[in-house]
């Protein structure tokens, strides 16, 4: 394994105001350069997360306050915009964006979802009495040495790591369900599915993904982890994907059944033209056989076959064709 050291990494690139996306560009491109590894990257599969924490004492006890003030920087990482886009929009859509997308709120923390991303949001209020506790035996020689903010701060960040696993292992959850579901859509919109067994794949395919991240079998009592994750499943439109999944496979479904019955029906038309052929080709030895063997003695009748035999052999299969053929014809129009 080659080494690296400090001295390979002294140049250095200042970006600018970057979205998400460019920034996890960036960071892609520099891995690539350095493992010399292509990276493989989806962006209709990529998703943000954010922690926004204001640890400053004493200034906004109310995280309310907080989030108000910074409201478009939560916007623009909701959206994955940038700045220009953002400041383009008015107080009230930006406004608009955080009631839709916020789900969990309290005076010291938030939580916000969007399907572009989710942001935690977390104010110094919601840990900083567990803090002084945990600090009160130390503290007064940490604030003669200048350190107390420092630890409290420390403190702060250690619970506002542990506080958003609450929230992102559900965020998780339904970022795989929406993974699949994506991966499920683009199967079906390739038109890959057009037999029988194609639909069974698929069918399968979706109730799989319905029975393991379906909230009542991952949940089995009510409660605020459920509806959490029922929250963030209708904030994330993975409800909606879901449902446009289940409209395409019942799609699929007509789809099929029209293919087969179409394939059916073919079948059935050909084997009945070649019916006919075989009928057609045999029933002449057959009627001559009956005009010699049967027309011919019939008491009185039998005179009157007897005087143009090939005559009527031919007549009767030629009407034996006539009546195939307007069958077959038949057929055709009605399957077509």
């Amino acid at each position: 394994m080659q080494n690296y050291k400090v001295d390979d990494f002294w140049e250095k690139e200042v970006k600018y105001n970057l979205n998400a996306d460019g920034i996890i560009e960036f960071y892609e491109k520099q891995l690539s350069t350095i493992s010399k590894t292509k990276l493989k990257s989806n962006l209709n599969n990529r998703s943000m997360s954010w922690v926004f924490g204001d640890f400053e004492l004493d200034k906004d006890a109310d995280h309310r306050d907080f989030i108000t003030k910074h409201k478009k920087l939560y916007a623009s990482h909701l959206t994955n915009g940038n700045k220009d886009v953002i400041e383009r929009k008015t107080n009230e859509d930006i406004d608009e964006l955080l009631k839709v997308s916020e789900i969990d709120k309290n005076g010291q923390f938030a939580y916000f979802s969007s399907p572009t991303s989710s942001v935690v949001s977390v104010g110094y209020s919601a840990f900083l009495e567990k803090a002084k506790e945990t600090l009160k035996d130390t503290a007064e020689e940490l604030k003669k040495e200048g350190w107390y903010s420092d630890h409290l701060n420390q403190i702060f960040r250690v619970q506002t790591f542990n506080l958003i696993i609450q929230y992102y292992r559900f965020y998780e959850l339904t970022f795989i369900k929406r993974y699949f579901l994506k991966e499920l859509l683009t199967g079906i919109s390739s038109g890959n599915y057009k037999t029988i067994k194609d639909y069974n794949a698929v069918k399968k395919e979706l109730n799989f993904i319905k029975l393991q991240y379906d909230e009542e079998v991952l949940f089995f009592t009510e409660g605020s982890p459920k509806e959490l994750y029922k929250s963030i499943l209708e904030k994330t439109n993975v409800n909606k994907l879901l449902a446009k999944a289940e409209d395409l496979v019942k799609s699929i479904s007509e789809d099929t059944s029209i293919i087969r019955e179409t394939r059916i029906k073919r079948n059935e038309t050909l084997i009945l033209i070649l019916t006919s052929i075989m009928t057609i080709l045999l029933g002449y030895t057959g009627i001559k056989l009956i005009v010699n063997d049967v027309l011919l003695n019939l008491p009185i009748m039998g005179e009157f076959f007897m005087r143009h035999p090939l005559r009527y052999t031919v007549g009767i299969w030629f009407g034996l064709i006539l009546v195939m053929v307007g069958l077959n014809f038949r057929r055709w129009l009605i399957n077509r």
